[in-house]
């Protein structure tokens, strides 16, 4: 049966939906031959399913990076995924041939190097991250292609519940606050600048694709000069907001949960800025968010 991408492989009764570990996909694969794609996949949709059929045209086996309940809720306000990772895994079956639960994304180095990827299929996003994350892509790993979905999600999230944030540190509070209230569709990241112990700008990802850092710097702008600051964000920055925090004169920076590829943080050590978790005297219950994710920058 051809999907409507004229490809005869996405077929959903013959794709097992195997959940494997990241070190055992590794030795089930051979080089250069997977898809590979990531997501929430929740609620599991016709977006969703439209997005798997897209990126089965592409080469097999199709391998999905599921992201852990704790990434969602990271992402998307800190609000729980409306199921959780095992029932989102088995969601899946039928769609995929192997589901790997990670708090990583499908173009972080670890996850190229475990899978050695034929292709990665990217959700569409902001156009300009994706620009030069694509070139940092090409130029560390030439032989992996990259492609990016054009369905445009058009659906509402589930409400779940929401992970306890209680914090007397006002930065913090202020961070979750802002992405609590954020606009944006999926990724509710938020940053605030500090200066003299003050906080002179905050900013949230916008419902435009806009990315926190970005928005914040340009507000930054307008206090004064900026290599006195320091800019906390609640996961660290991108490759595309590493640069331009670089351009902008922050020193310092301070995350408060690790998730993403590595690439930002890497960028900017090189260029002198010191980056590193922000971490405070924890009530047991702010603790749900911070130990979850782990060391992407390694590889």
């Amino acid at each position: 049966m051809k999907n409507k991408y004229g490809d005869a492989r996405f077929n959903s009764t013959k794709r097992k939906g195997e959940i494997v570990t990241l070190t055992r996909i590794s030795r089930l694969i051979s080089k250069n031959t997977a898809t590979v794609v990531a997501g929430a996949f929740d609620p599991f949709n016709d977006y969703y399913r439209e997005f798997l059929e897209f990126a089965s045209q592409f080469s097999a086996p199709l391998i999905a990076v599921l992201h852990t309940d704790k990434v969602v809720a990271l992402r998307r306000g800190l609000i729980l995924p409306s199921e959780n990772q095992i029932k989102r895994a088995h969601n899946l079956k039928g769609f995929v041939d192997y589901v790997v639960i990670s708090n990583e994304v499908a173009h972080s180095p670890r996850i190229i190097k475990k899978i050695r990827p034929k292709y990665i299929v990217l959700q569409k996003d902001n156009e300009e991250y994706q620009r030069i994350l694509m070139q940092e892509i090409k130029k560390e790993f030439p032989d992996v292609e990259i492609e990016i979905c054009t369905i445009k999600r058009t659906f509402s999230l589930k409400t779940g519940k929401r992970i306890s944030t209680d914090t007397k540190n006002d930065i913090v509070r202020k961070l979750y606050s802002l992405a609590k209230a954020s606009k944006a569709g999926m990724a509710k990241i938020s940053a605030v600048l500090v200066r003299d112990g003050k906080i002179i700008a905050a900013a949230s990802n916008s419902d435009q694709g806009e990315h926190a850092e970005i928005l914040l710097l340009e507000k930054g702008k307008t206090t004064g000069d900026l290599h006195k600051a320091i800019l906390y964000v609640l996961i660290p920055p991108c490759l595309m907001c590493a640069k331009a925090i670089a351009k902008s004169g922050p020193k310092r920076v301070y995350y408060l949960a690790r998730f993403g590829d590595g690439r930002g943080i890497r960028y900017l050590r090189q260029h002198k800025i010191e980056i590193k978790a922000f971490k405070e005297r924890q009530r047991k219950s702010d603790r749900s968010l911070g130990k979850c994710y782990i060391e992407t920058e390694r590889t």
